[in-house]
């Protein structure tokens, strides 16, 4: 590898977060940052040191602190392993990330499916895209069957030797050796309190709490699914969602089997767990109620479809409608603002707002793109509204609703959901417009946008036709917004915040939905 300069240093200390948290060397993840923005020369010569002499020894000792998740603490089941690893080292994983995502054929290695850890890419990107690629076999009138993989310890399975075997000859020399280094001979030690376990070996797997670990792993199995045929694919991570196509039912079904088996075989080579028993199958229909449908992917495991099934939190069901969703997340959402009910009197407003926000409405709202789209049916959409109140009702100590919705609207500065879904699909897409969100997404939603609804001046416009059965952002609810924002914006791309502004402007003092020039 050719050696780092002090722009590099720079733009990773830019990407670092300034944590108190520290690996086993004591030094903060602040203080590594104050020191690099002051001294980058030093940092510089200790990094162009390693490419020469290898990853430091000391670097790959991890803290492994457990943490309580729920149920019984003397299980040790019931507890999540958090990794500590040296702040340094982070840094320089950052600058090693750089140069591995500026080679030609990185996305090529990862595959346009996947949209775990990757710049502009997110959850929300991925069941946008997931519920695109649905819903266009649907309006085509194909069969459509969906399953997805379950991996057991997926991150803790890759292995060295496999690894370079598979990027001998493709990644550089340079870039590849520091990567087998970093991933080679790395130890750790649980950490309880005041007492320290012994040192174990960690023969495989990608380091917990890394910065190139996530993104070694997309590496690792960005081409198991290359050979699969007549179906759409997109991951995230270890998550997996395959959509299988044909002219029929029969023709669907043997074409899921098939790829099951491929997919399976694929993994296994590479060394992954595949629990087959937890494999999830769906047959997408129109209908209300799906066709059943088992397969037999050998070994005498037979796989029998469900009426739904659940990609990355949000429940997707047979016919891409909500209510499932709606329901599971109204149960998970009442029982949060039930114990907040009753720490309400200690809290200020603001303290309230803070609480209420980051415990029960992000919980509400995650993945909103996806599912809370206009043309929501109305009993979901009433539910959504009734969460939604409940939780500002609480920050406004109003528990007999005497206070009206606008009203509360109004003094929290909040939209109500029926605006908010247009404001959070309109965001969406613009940043998707700009920041280099997934080609295959932009190129699905600007070829599949209505132009028969759009009048002079506007560029953003909902389309109540319902002939379709997407209901979602790309075919219902815009008019040629993409063609428009590419005409008038092309010489002066907005930044997020820029986009934010113009959206606010436009929904919380005019309380309407259009753009006008």
């Amino acid at each position: 590898m050719e050696d780092f300069t002090i722009d590099e240093i720079n733009s990773a200390l830019k990407k670092l977060k300034g944590k108190m948290s520290a690996g086993v060397d004591g030094i903060p993840l602040k203080l590594v940052k104050m020191f690099g923005q002051s001294c980058p020369l030093s940092l510089v010569n200790l990094f162009n040191s390693i490419l020469r002499t290898g990853f430091p020894q000391k670097w790959k000792l991890a803290r492994v602190v457990p943490v309580p998740e729920k149920g019984d603490l003397t299980d040790v089941k019931n507890y999540r392993p958090v990794s500590n690893l040296c702040s340094t080292s982070k840094l320089f994983e950052r600058c090693v990330l750089a140069r591995m995502m500026s080679l030609p054929t990185f996305d090529q290695l990862i595959g346009a499916h996947q949209h775990g850890f990757r710049a502009n890419h997110s959850t929300t990107s991925c069941l946008m895209e997931l519920k695109d690629k649905i819903a266009d076999n649907l309006d085509a009138g194909r069969s459509c069957i969906v399953y997805s993989l379950d991996l057991s310890a997926a991150f803790d399975m890759l292995r060295v030797d496999t690894f370079y075997d598979k990027f001998n000859g493709v990644i550089r020399n340079g870039i590849l050796k520091i990567l087998v280094d970093f991933l080679s001979d790395r130890e750790c030690f649980v950490n309880v309190g005041d007492a320290n376990s012994e040192k174990l070996s960690i023969e495989r797997g990608c380091p917990q709490g890394s910065v190139l670990g996530p993104v070694l792993f997309n590496l690792y199995v960005g081409d198991v699914m290359s050979n699969l045929i007549s179906c759409d694919k997109v991951a995230y991570a270890d998550d997996s969602y395959v959509i299988n196509h044909g002219c029929n039912l029969e023709e669907a079904i043997d074409i899921t089997k098939n790829n099951i088996k491929t997919h399976t075989e694929a993994l296994k080579n590479i060394g992954m767990i595949v629990n087959q028993g937890k494999t999830e199958i769906v047959v997408m229909s129109k209908a209300k109620q799906p066709p059943s449908v088992t397969i037999d992917v050998g070994q005498g495991i037979c796989l029998d479809s469900s009426s739904c099934f659940k990609a990355l939190g949000v429940w997707i069901d047979h016919r891409l409608c909500w209510d499932k969703h709606i329901s599971e997340l109204r149960k998970r959402v009442i029982r949060i603002l039930n114990g907040l009910k009753i720490i309400r009197r200690k809290l200020t407003l603001k303290q309230a707002t803070t609480i209420v926000t980051s415990q029960a409405l992000s919980i509400l709202y995650y993945g909103s793109c996806a599912w809370l789209t206009p043309s929501l049916g109305k009993k979901e959409m009433a539910a959504v509204e009734s969460i939604h109140f409940k939780s500002l009702r609480i920050i406004m100590r109003d528990y007999k609703q005497r206070m009206s919705r606008d009203f509360i609207s109004q003094q929290l500065n909040r939209l109500p959901p029926k605006l908010w879904c247009r404001f959070a699909c309109a965001s969406f897409l613009m940043k998707m417009w700009y920041s280099g969100y997934p080609t295959l997404l932009k190129s699905s939603a600007y070829s599949n946008t209505y132009t028969k609804v759009r009048y002079p001046g506007q560029i953003f416009r909902f389309d109540s036709s319902k002939t379709k059965i997407g209901r979602q952002i790309t075919k219902n609810w815009c008019g040629s917004v993409l063609g428009q924002i590419k005409v008038a914006w092309s010489n002066d791309p907005l930044s997020n915040d820029r986009i934010r502004m113009l959206l606010k402007s436009t929904f919380y003092p005019h309380n309407f939905i259009a753009f006008n020039f």
